[in-house]
């Protein structure tokens, strides 16, 4: 089984971009997404964050609708698992990702999670939920299991009061019946213990850049965990100082050095 999440699709990303190179990121991350697609011969995960917001373009559900349908005649099974940014925090509201669950529905090899439950007999997959109160509920109900799947941060005590997210104590995650317990949501890949945060497939800021590290999908079998390159750090991120900004063909750039006030108009330039 292959685990992907935070794929962010049809994100529109204004600071530190032209409108083209904003459009090009938005085009960029559906093909990177397609490409995942493409090399996943086996039953896939999608942990949560699959678009950017709740309410992306049309264009973006049809385009993702289309190659995840292309990808089920291959046969396997797809779970798709809601993070916070496939919600919307009034329930009355139909997300983007909600109504691309129901359209994929009709295939027999789909399942969507709503609530806490095995997605096969030994992993368990909870889904994002409106508060921490009901996470903390749902977090007392795992059985015994091998893995659980969470889209939620990890010994973060902010984190529930920032963009309707979740989190999991130390205390928590030690009493928690489960031998892996794999996180979506947090964007830079660590381990903690049997918790163990995947991270982003690739990029989408410049910030995702900063740890300066590969990014992977993930082959979970039994507890283990095989990472799959998805994104090259060394070829597609470059610091440039913004007094040589030399050429590159990086994908990702990022200006640094100081510059004193004086110097702040030229920096700017």
């Amino acid at each position: 089984m292959i685990v992907t999440h935070d794929l962010h699709l049809g994100v529109q990303r204004s600071a530190g971009t032209t409108p083209t190179s904003a459009l090009a990121l938005t085009d960029w991350m559906h093909k990177q997404f397609d490409s995942i697609l493409e090399r996943v011969d086996e039953d896939l995960v999608i942990l949560g964050d699959l678009f950017d917001t709740y309410q992306v373009p049309l264009r973006t559900v049809l385009a993702t609708y289309n190659s995840l349908l292309k990808w089920l005649d291959k046969g396997h099974n797809l779970t798709l698992v809601p993070g916070n940014h496939d919600l919307s925090t009034d329930s009355s509201k139909l997300s983007s990702f909600q109504f691309l669950a129901q359209l994929l529905l009709d295939h027999p090899n789909v399942q969507y999670v709503t609530g806490g439950r095995l997605i096969t007999d030994d992993i368990y997959a909870i889904p994002h939920v409106p508060n921490q109160d009901l996470f903390d509920m749902e977090l007392a109900k795992v059985p015994e299991c091998e893995v659980l799947f969470l889209h939620a941060n990890l010994d973060n005590p902010w984190a529930c009061s920032s963009d309707h997210s979740l989190n999991v104590t130390r205390e928590q995650l030690d009493k928690l019946p489960a031998k892996l317990v794999y996180f979506g949501h947090e964007h830079h890949a660590r381990r903690l213990g049997k918790a163990f945060i995947g991270g982003v497939q690739r990029p989408t800021s410049v910030s995702d850049c900063l740890d300066k590290k590969d990014k992977f999908a993930y082959r979970i079998t039994g507890t283990t965990i095989e990472p799959i390159k998805t994104w090259d750090s060394a070829t597609n991120y470059a610091e440039i100082d913004w007094r040589n900004p030399a050429p590159s063909t990086a994908q990702f750039i990022r200006f640094i050095g100081h510059a004193t006030p004086a110097e702040a108009a030229d920096m700017a330039d």
